[in-house]
């Protein structure tokens, strides 16, 4: 995995007013396959009301303030961080793993 493009990211209000699950994750500092864990959790929320196999996009402004909260950057990371866990945990059981 390459390191994020943060040098090149421009400010917040340089970028456009919905931004792609690619986008929120390098701003964030989570992997794009971390971003289905946070809305499954209710962390992030997608404009509209996407069907499940749609592309997602989010509000600049929310994502701006995620980023600046540090309590909502510990509860994501926690977040990811148990849910990694417990499907670790269920591999090494021999019980059946899939992305829920």
């Amino acid at each position: 995995m390459s390191p994020p493009e943060l040098p090149n990211c421009p400010p917040f209000n340089q970028l456009p007013a919905r931004l792609e699950v690619k986008h929120i994750a390098v701003l964030l500092g989570f992997s794009e396959s971390d971003i289905p864990i946070l809305i499954a959790a209710g962390l992030l929320k997608p404009l509209g009301k996407p069907a499940p196999n749609a592309p997602k996009f989010f509000a600049r402004v929310e994502i701006e303030r995620c980023a600046h909260d540090l309590a909502w950057l510990n509860q994501a990371t926690r977040c990811v961080a148990q849910y990694w866990k417990r499907k670790r945990d269920r591999q090494a059981k021999g019980g059946q793993v899939s992305d829920e």
